[in-house]
């Protein structure tokens, strides 16, 4: 029996030690910081969108604004400047991407980001979604947040016609 108890405060005792030595208890990271330990250091592995020693500064928030857009098509080079304003957490509008055809060369345009992937869901150009004039953008590309640069790939497809697809895109936006 006197074995048993001393077992227990000798068990109790490791472990109330050990609990005291926890490493980075006081470390505490923000949007999907990763609490990391090396070599004695504590500190916070953030996602690309984030900054800050704690991952507090979410980037996603600095996004919107004016940006330089060069959009290269096989129709045609459009170089101009344009609003991206934010419509959901990591969902942007922006306008007149793409040289779709009058009178979708104005339409917002959704684009999703996460961390460093960008894309255009299928989307219909001015939300026309009339069969028989409907025009289809959709793409993939990559953000930069330290240079605040987008590149998407995209087309332009029209739902009827003997060629759909009528357009194939790049373009950077700018910050």
């Amino acid at each position: 029996m006197i074995e048993r108890i001393l077992l227990f405060f000798i068990t109790s005792s490791l472990f109330l030690a050990s609990c005291k030595d926890v490493p980075c208890k006081d470390t505490n990271c923000a949007n999907a910081g990763i609490i990391t330990y090396d070599q004695g250091i504590c500190y916070c592995s953030c996602p690309l969108s984030t900054r800050g020693d704690d991952c507090e500064i979410n980037l996603m928030d600095s996004l919107a604004g004016m940006y330089s857009i060069a959009d290269t098509c096989i129709s045609g080079i459009s170089n101009y400047s344009e609003m991206m304003t934010r419509v959901d957490s990591n969902v942007f509008s922006v306008l007149s991407i793409g040289n779709a055809p009058t009178p979708y060369d104005h339409c917002p345009v959704r684009i999703a980001i996460l961390e460093a992937k960008v894309w255009i869901d299928s989307q219909y150009l001015c939300n026309n979604s009339n069969i028989n004039d409907a025009y289809l953008i959709y793409g993939k590309g990559l953000i930069d947040y330290n240079l605040f640069s987008l590149k998407i790939d995209y087309y332009v497809t029209h739902l009827m016609g003997f060629s759909n697809q009528i357009d194939t895109c790049r373009v950077f936006l700018k910050k």
